[in-house]
């Protein structure tokens, strides 16, 4: 036998023995990360196109990611929202509800995971991933967008020939939820579901560090404050903030607001939350490059932001 190929038999081992040590592993994530995307139509039309479930969710030690463009390769799943919006005429005043459950196959070799370092490309996924929120009521015409917080409970099973891991997940998070008013012309509403995006915590949020400034230079020395804004966006409603929970510094758990207010800081017609902060609190000092912001909205679901910064004074 050639040495090129005993050396490849050796290699055939060695990856033989990593998948060994990496199957069958077990975890239980009580935090879970990532997003999870529901994706119902093409084209804002009724939504005749029923993707499977995309998401990305990680913890420690594992990390699971399903992605397709195509409209194959797990379970279509049950969407509250959605299919009674298939069945019915969903107009104003409409109370939907916006639970969700997939449940069974997940993935067919649409998936890959790192499990404790080892990548697996191309496996297969089955279990149940669910999602829990509260009704929300379609509003008089007119596409909607509406936030709402979500909790979530998933089991999940990864193999190729042979099990990989197996892993029981919980988490909360914000979920938006989209809507197209496909009425047209009628002078009824007519709603059906565009899609959901299910933020995991700690939900990222977009913040302005000295808003109508850049770049944002801090004297790390200075004896003044330091102004933050919290952005609304078209996922996210900075209104909703609990200014009490807000930390900001070099990392996101320094300094606590000394003043808060509600305003359009960016004049796009929306209110955002800026907050005012002691800059020696903050724990910024020469050479950092970012500053990071922690907190949480009224419901308790946690949000982190950052923005990049540039020190002066340093000399």
């Amino acid at each position: 036998m050639s040495n090129f190929k005993k050396s490849l038999f050796a290699l055939i081992a060695v990856l033989a023995l990593c998948g060994v040590e990496a199957r069958a592993d077990s975890f239980t994530i009580t935090n879970t990360q990532g997003v999870a995307y529901v994706s119902t139509s093409v084209d804002g039309g009724p939504p005749t196109l029923r993707r499977p479930l995309d998401f990305h969710l990680s913890g420690p030690g594992l990390s699971v990611t399903r992605f397709s463009p195509l409209a194959f390769g797990g379970v279509w799943g049950n969407v509250e929202a959605r299919d009674t919006c298939r069945s019915v005429l969903c107009g104003a005043g409409t109370v939907v509800g916006t639970n969700s459950s997939f449940s069974g196959n997940l993935a067919s070799w649409g998936a890959m995971a790192v499990v404790n370092g080892v990548k697996f490309d191309f496996i297969s996924l089955t279990g149940s991933l669910n999602f829990f929120s509260e009704s929300i009521v379609l509003p008089n015409g007119g596409d909607y967008r509406v936030t709402i917080p979500f909790t979530f409970s998933g089991e999940i099973n990864g193999f190729t020939s042979t099990p990989i891991f197996t892993s029981t997940l919980t988490g909360k998070g914000l979920a938006t939820f989209g809507f197209f008013d496909i009425s047209m012309d009628s002078p009824i509403p007519h709603y059906v579901l565009d899609s959901i995006e299910y933020d995991f915590e700690p939900v990222p949020v977009t913040i302005d560090i000295k808003p109508t400034t850049f770049p944002n230079s801090i004297n790390p020395r200075s004896k003044g404050k330091i102004a933050v804004a919290i952005l609304t966006t078209r996922s996210f409603d900075a209104t909703t903030v609990d200014p009490t929970t807000i930390r900001f510094g070099a990392t996101g758990i320094e300094a606590a607001s000394v003043h808060s207010a509600m305003e359009d800081v960016d004049g796009d017609g929306h209110i955002d939350m800026i907050l005012h902060f002691i800059t020696q609190d903050t724990g910024i000092s020469c050479g950092n490059a970012s500053a990071s912001l922690t907190g949480a909205i009224v419901s308790g679901v946690r949000i982190a932001g950052s923005d990049s910064i540039e020190t002066a004074g340093c000399n």
